[in-house]
């Protein structure tokens, strides 16, 4: 049987994707205007669907098709984002905010930077080390460059503190061209945080690059430190219900 939680969520879902009738509508919109939990709840969906919407807008700029019925919620981000509210009581308020923080982990990130704590989705983040995953999207070298120093200097800030640092890089869309062999402008900063920091990982997003072989018709060759993920998004809301930190900035 389904709890209350989900029951109230794929019905607040269902509203937003249009799917109710009018009468079923009507009767959720008054519920709405007095029920303070209840706009509280529809308030944490529309933030998870904000941050699917970021990183599919990421990842493809195709229009993904809505199924109807049981099934509804299929969309492939908002299906794992919904999964994601239903099972661990999702709260993301603090979505794109500014990173002010005496957390060591986020004190030094620039006031532009998006941030997701585990705090913010009341998950409990892993007690024996602090972990990162850090999104990048945007080809800009500069940008690239930014992160990767940051991430450096996190790593570095850590070790020499005894504490230890797990990182993620994941890339997507034109952030990609970061982790290509032909189109890397960091691929010596790349090659020193790999072989400096064994707690890094660089990952490809596995539909960034089905997309490019689909539309341009090449295979793309990444450098030897990454690894390829089936999804960004997969990847993300994963390490968000495992407790770590994403940062993006």
């Amino acid at each position: 049987m389904k709890d209350e939680n989900q029951a109230i969520s794929e019905s607040l879902n269902a509203y937003l994707d249009g799917e109710l009738d009018t009468d079923a509508a009507d009767r959720l919109k008054q519920q709405l205007t007095v029920n303070t939990r209840l706009q509280r709840h529809l308030y944490e969906l529309e933030q998870v669907r904000a941050l699917a919407r970021t990183a599919l807008m990421s990842e493809t700029e195709i229009p993904l098709p809505v199924t109807h019925g049981p099934s509804r919620w299929r969309w492939i981000g908002y299906g794992l984002a919904a999964s994601l509210v239903i099972s661990v009581g999702i709260v993301i308020a603090h979505w794109q905010r500014p990173a002010v923080s005496s957390d060591d982990l986020l004190a030094s990130l620039p006031s532009q930077a998006q941030v997701i704590r585990p705090a913010d989705l009341e998950v409990t983040a892993p007690v024996s080390e602090r972990r990162a995953i850090f999104h990048v999207t945007s080809a800009n070298p500069r940008s690239v460059r930014s992160t990767l120093e940051h991430v450096e200097h996190l790593l570095r800030q850590h070790h020499d503190g005894g504490k230890s640092l797990r990182v993620e890089i994941v890339a997507n869309a034109d952030g990609l061209n970061a982790l290509r062999s032909d189109t890397s402008s960091v691929r010596e900063q790349i090659a020193h945080l790999h072989n400096s920091y064994p707690n890094i990982a660089f990952l490809a997003c596995g539909r960034t690059l089905a997309r490019m072989k689909q539309e341009q018709g090449i295979d793309i060759k990444l450098l030897p430190q990454v690894n390829v993920t089936s999804s960004a998004l997969d990847q993300i809301l994963l390490r968000l219900r495992q407790g770590w930190t994403y940062v993006r900035l």
